[in-house]
């Protein structure tokens, strides 16, 4: 599985990301800050298999986990519980660097620091290589 992480807000950017997606036959996920439309567009037509805004709450991970517990907690129990601690814990850490102050005023990615971004970025590294192996989990068994 590929994973892109771009704003993709100019033309250099968009290109370059078609031509990866492209070029390497794997399925793709692709979080971007940018809007939905032509862009994402672009993307699909390349052969993304899926186009999100980084805005993407975590909640929304967490609910799916929820929904399909009763599924992993029979085929993968470690998978679920390592999933659900590091999404817990990306989500505080993000909390902590990107609204230090709690008051809904998040700062820009440019304006942390080195090691706060190697700490997201490590975080959010973790967190999908764990999510990555379950919908092979969730996949439909042959009863033979």
């Amino acid at each position: 599985m590929g994973l892109l992480l771009s704003d993709l807000d100019n033309v250099a950017l968009v290109r370059g990301a078609q031509s990866l997606i492209e070029g390497l036959t794997v399925p793709w996920l692709v979080l971007t800050g940018a809007p939905s439309g032509p862009v994402w567009g672009a993307l699909y037509e390349r052969g993304a298999n899926l186009v999100e805004s980084t805005h993407v709450r975590l909640d929304a991970t967490r609910e799916l986990l929820t929904v399909l517990a009763p599924l992993l907690r029979t085929r993968a129990p470690g998978q679920l519980t390592a999933a659900s601690s590091q999404l817990d814990g990306f989500g505080a850490l993000v909390t902590k660097i990107g609204d230090p102050d709690g008051d809904g005023t998040w700062v820009p990615l440019s304006d942390l620091s080195l090691s706060d971004r190697q700490q997201v970025n490590g975080s959010l590294g973790q967190l999908l290589e764990t999510l990555a192996p379950i919908p092979d989990v969730l996949e439909i068994r042959s009863t033979g």
